[in-house]
């Protein structure tokens, strides 16, 4: 996919110099923000520091971005960003040992990496990446701060934290300590995608809904002009600096493959929680697999730990002959299978060429290592789920029980018995 760039950075209302620093470079599909941390020696420098040094890492390894280009591998990809940020930490973190006058100098910075259909985003500190796609705009990452800290731990409210945003520490920087891990996304990219890339001088003006106006009433090259004049009629008492991306339409069905796949995993009640992002994160343990007319999906009574939405064509679920359902895009299979390592319970097979996002248990349970929050989200769906479960099987062993009462009296109606209150008890839990 194609797509276009422009940024600005603006001095603001308040301050005598800029210590942010930006960098658009299309050729590698290069994009970084970065903000000196206010109040600290050289700010400024340590911007400019991060933003060569990333570009120069990343043209350095340009060879290794055309290799998978075609067949993209995301941890190959999501590395390199991830060591492009290491890599300025450890410069500006030298730069700072070495010379008194920039002791203790540092900056955030964020960071997009695209490349063929898909994009890395990547990021340490407050400075921050939107997304807005199909008129909603979603923050891509998380700020590094004392405050989101707490508000994580649940030490704090929503409203506490906002009181508290403009005056919170940060917590992960460029430059501040001699390691650093960034955070990271890989992302599938959609035609029409805009991304907004920002310093804080920005995203604290930043009202509800004041994105996605934007956006939607005028061209994206012309948005970072219109944004800094917002943060500075609003106040201006930072510095400023907006970077959009926009990825242009191929006018292809593949277009809007992305979000689609967005969308078929917020129809799904285990997920129904969790919000466009963490979305995101589950596709990134996720993989797509094609089925051609008659090939097996499932075997009744093999133990396999993935769940399966149905993205495109038709699926058969088949018992010792008998058709239990017919699957098509948006339907999905075996999400207990997340949970549970028991054998499948049926045959699945596709009616025609079909595409099957699987996700597996073990990535899953790992991204959930990663993410407690989102567990915490997944929680209750899964609880629902299962209460419903046993009380549907609670009521079939209840009406079985009372229909047959002589097969069940002259076979086992002690165990029978057993397995109806426990069931029943379970049920009430």
């Amino acid at each position: 996919m194609k797509h276009s760039a422009t940024g600005m950075s603006d001095v603001g209302m308040q301050r005598s110099h800029n210590e942010d620093a930006l960098l658009l470079a299309g050729d590698l599909g290069l994009y970084v923000v970065c903000d000196g941390v206010g109040g600290h020696a050289a700010g400024e420098v340590a911007s400019q520091t991060a933003v060569e040094t990333i570009h120069k890492y990343i043209q350095r390894h340009a060879a290794l971005l055309a290799d998978h280009a075609k067949e993209p591998k995301r941890d190959v990809v999501t590395r390199l960003a991830e060591e492009a940020i290491c890599e300025a930490n450890r410069v500006v973190f030298e730069m700072s040992q070495a010379d008194n006058d920039k002791r203790g100098m540092a900056c955030t910075v964020v960071m997009v990496l695209m490349f063929s259909r898909n994009a890395v985003v990547a990021h340490a500190g407050d400075s921050r990446v939107y997304l807005i796609r199909d008129g909603e705009a979603i923050q891509l990452t998380e700020d590094h701060t004392l405050v989101m800290r707490k508000l994580k731990r649940g030490e704090i409210t929503i409203e506490e934290a906002r009181e508290q945003a403009n005056t919170s520490q940060i917590t992960r920087a460029v430059g501040h300590r001699e390691f650093i891990q960034p955070d990271t996304l890989f992302m599938e990219l959609a035609g029409d995608d805009k991304f907004l890339l920002c310093s804080d001088g920005l995203s604290e003006y930043l009202r509800e809904g004041d994105l996605a106006a934007t956006y939607a009433n005028m061209a994206a090259k012309v948005t970072p002009k219109a944004l800094i004049q917002m943060a500075n009629e609003r106040g201006g008492h930072d510095n400023i600096t907006a970077l959009t991306i926009h990825v242009q339409p191929t006018g292809a069905p593949t277009d809007n493959e992305a979000a689609r796949k967005v969308e078929i995993l917020r129809q799904i009640p285990l997920f129904q929680h969790l919000n466009y992002k963490d979305l995101m994160k589950v596709l990134n343990v996720a993989s797509v697999a094609t089925y051609e007319e008659g090939e097996q999906v499932i075997a009744e009574g093999e133990v396999d730990g993935r769940l399966f939405i149905c993205l495109n064509g038709r699926v058969q679920v088949v018992k010792q002959d008998q058709v239990l359902a017919e699957l098509q895009s948006g339907d999905f299979f075996g999400e207990m299978a997340l949970i549970d390592k028991a054998p499948r319970s049926a045959d699945v097979v596709a009616l025609e060429r079909s595409q099957m996002i699987r996700i597996g248990r073990e990535n899953f349970f790992t991204l959930l290592n990663l993410e407690p929050r989102m567990g915490i989200k997944l929680l209750w769906p899964i609880c629902r789920v299962l209460n419903h479960r046993l009380r549907v099987t609670s009521n079939e062993l209840a009406t079985f029980k009372n229909t047959m009462p002589e097969i069940l009296d002259s076979t086992m109606p002690a165990a029978a018995d057993e397995e109806l209150q426990l069931l029943a008890d379970r049920s009430t839990f």
